[in-house]
């Protein structure tokens, strides 16, 4: 069976870290890994997460702050499973989400799920007055619209509901040096330039949203986050290394 790696950037997060991790650990196997890496933080996060003596658990303090982003980042790198889910440290994982991932996984590079909400019935609210804000399985295959979407805001890719194949790690990082935030929509893009990704209709995470979250609860304008200019810069990035791979693939055969 392919290993499986969980990469969670923690910061300040007692209120809610256990929680996670306990919504984690019966989904992964005695040979899988959780990766924790504390960004500094001044509450007692590192030692809630050191109690659990789980084998499973491999916990990395930083010394300085980094940022979320840089700390994903982080633990991507030190991540050794086949297949790499990222988690946030204060939402919930429901029943079956990791198998349900790793089963498209064998396909495909790039897996997304949608999110339900700690608390409150249905999902998402969507940034155009959408009440279930969701991403569709029969969207997979239409990458180019895929992308149109993300430009206008209106594809709900959220990092905390994806799973990463391990080859893909190599055109994905690293992040862009600019970015400080919306690594998702680095990873989506990628996944639809190089075609391979699948949307799963289920509901794999339950959000919470609460006043330390870096996340709002109603999506902000897209071009409050990321310009247009921005977003043709990181895809013709993502595509130039994506060609990139596949000569290097070509040329070694």
């Amino acid at each position: 069976m392919a290993k499986v790696s969980v990469c969670m950037a923690a910061y300040n997060g007692s209120k809610f870290i256990g929680q996670q991790i306990d919504s984690i650990l019966p989904q992964l196997a005695r040979d899988d890994e959780l990766i924790v890496i504390d960004d500094c933080s001044t509450d007692n996060t590192a030692e809630l997460v050191a109690n659990y003596q789980d084998p499973r658990i491999k916990l990395i303090r930083h010394a300085t702050n980094l940022g979320y982003v840089k700390t994903f980042q982080e633990a991507l790198r030190l991540a050794s499973g086949d297949y790499i889910f990222i988690s946030d440290q204060d939402d919930v994982w429901l029943p079956g989400r990791v198998a349900a991932m790793c089963e498209e996984l064998a396909r495909v590079d790039v897996v997304a799920t949608n999110l339900s909400v700690v608390g409150r019935d249905g999902g998402l609210r969507g940034p155009y007055g959408q009440t279930d804000w969701h991403l569709r399985a029969s969207d997979s295959r239409h990458h180019f619209r895929n992308i149109i979407g993300i430009y206008a805001g209106n594809r709900p890719y959220y990092g905390s509901a994806m799973a990463i194949r391990r080859e893909a790690l190599d055109t994905i990082l690293p992040f862009a040096c600019y970015m400080n935030e919306q690594y998702d929509l680095w990873i989506a893009i990628y996944a639809n330039l190089a075609r391979s990704i699948t949307h799963l209709d289920i509901r794999s995470v339950a959000h919470r949203y609460h006043v330390a979250n870096d996340t709002p609860e109603r999506p902000r304008f897209p071009l409050l986050l990321w310009t247009r200019t921005r977003l043709l810069l990181v895809t013709a990035q993502l595509y130039a290394r994506i060609l990139k791979n596949r000569r290097r693939n070509v040329n070694s055969l």
